[in-house]
């Protein structure tokens, strides 16, 4: 079971509202009374997706038509690259080299 919950701008014809929506079909409908009640509509949808199928929601950006989106499932998480391990050979060298009286500094780009 998964729950979105969009963020759809109001026109001329219809009020700016929040849609949830169970495995992509609406169940229901948070309409936003003026700017002072969108965090309050917010709040309410929060509570009522809690509330009916005990998930909590997750910011997960916006859709190809930038509406705002909300969904029940946390976005999977970003890759990490991993630092190359140093052995402990060229650590040892490097501190050998440091502490010679004439230290050589290799430098990626020339020094000017």
């Amino acid at each position: 079971m998964k729950i979105d919950v969009i963020r759809i701008p109001g026109t001329s014809k219809s009020k700016p509202c929040f849609e949830i929506l169970k495995d992509g079909v609406k169940v229901a409908e948070e309409t936003i009374a003026g700017r002072q009640d969108v965090q309050p509509a917010f709040l309410r949808v929060v509570a009522r997706v809690k509330a009916e199928f005990q998930v909590t929601l997750h910011p997960a950006g916006r859709d190809q038509e930038k509406h705002m989106i909300w969904i029940s499932e946390a976005p999977a998480p970003k890759t990490v690259k991993e630092t190359p391990k140093v052995s402990t050979e060229l650590l040892s060298k490097g501190i050998k080299a440091a502490q010679s009286p004439n230290p050589t500094i290799n430098r990626a780009t020339p020094k000017s």
